[in-house]
């Protein structure tokens, strides 16, 4: 799986173009996104980056930064 799988993957899952999930990532207008999730899906995400260390993990990740980075179009 590549980074434009990833970046697509979200896209369908929130209902928006990798454009604006990056548009929005990048204004820091995450709960925008975090509303569109499923209540699962936001437990999951929820419970994830309430984990500092795993947090520290994906920050570290270069694939990680290289979504994101795709996601904003930069």
């Amino acid at each position: 799986m590549n980074n434009n799988d990833i970046a697509d993957m979200a896209s369908k899952k929130l209902g928006l173009s990798t454009e604006e999930i990056g548009k929005a990532v990048e204004a820091g207008n995450t709960a925008d996104l975090v509303a569109k999730l499923s209540p699962a899906d936001k437990a999951r995400l929820i419970t994830l980056l309430k984990d500092k260390a795993t947090v520290e993990r994906l920050k570290q990740n270069p694939m990680f930064v290289q979504v994101l980075k795709a996601m904003s179009g930069k």
